[in-house]
């Protein structure tokens, strides 16, 4: 059974993962917005969580998120970009 201080770390990070994803702030104002002090602290703790700094774990993401994104792009237009709605 996880101790307090290892649980709200926990939900710490995940908070902080989730502003990774979905936010625009710093890595240090992500930090802070979840309750570290110390914005080394947190990467520390994050790179032992998630295996790499809070900065590359956003870039990861950002490049993820790009190449579905040209992906979906290439298999919408595969058929030429234009699509036929036809009628009964």
């Amino acid at each position: 059974m996880p101790s307090v201080h290892e649980l709200l770390m926990s939900i710490r990070l995940k908070k902080a993962e989730h502003f990774l994803r979905y936010s625009i702030y710093t890595v240090k104002d992500e930090a802070r917005m979840t309750g570290w002090s110390s914005s080394l602290y947190f990467s520390n703790c994050f790179r032992r969580r998630y295996g790499c700094p809070p900065g590359v774990y956003r870039l990861r993401i950002e490049r993820e998120l790009a190449a579905s994104e040209r992906r979906a792009l290439s298999d919408s237009t595969s058929d030429g970009g234009i699509s036929v709605k036809q009628t009964p």
